[in-house]
């Protein structure tokens, strides 16, 4: 948790770095996004490296919710069956 609140409190630097064009994103050869520096200072190091957990965290948090809306929906399916059954 504690990790995960620095991180969201380095993206201002991150995005500020962004426009300035010291950072920028690319795909890297299995379409994850990595993120490239003019420079390797410290800053833009550790601002790169908390986008890139923050976005891994979103990824895995988006296919969980997915997976549950789907095991919810199988759910509804399967109880409407029984019902209409009776």
């Amino acid at each position: 948790m504690k990790t995960f609140l620095q991180d969201l409190a380095k993206m201002p630097e991150f995005y500020r770095y962004k426009r300035q064009g010291l950072i920028w994103l690319e795909l890297n050869s299995n379409r994850s996004i990595i993120f490239k520096c003019q420079h390797a200072s410290d800053k833009l190091v550790s601002a790169g490296h908390a986008y890139e957990r923050l976005n891994a965290l979103m990824v895995r948090y988006v296919s969980t919710c997915g997976a549950l809306g789907l095991l919810a929906g199988a759910l509804v399916i399967a109880q409407l069956a029984r019902v209409a059954s009776f």
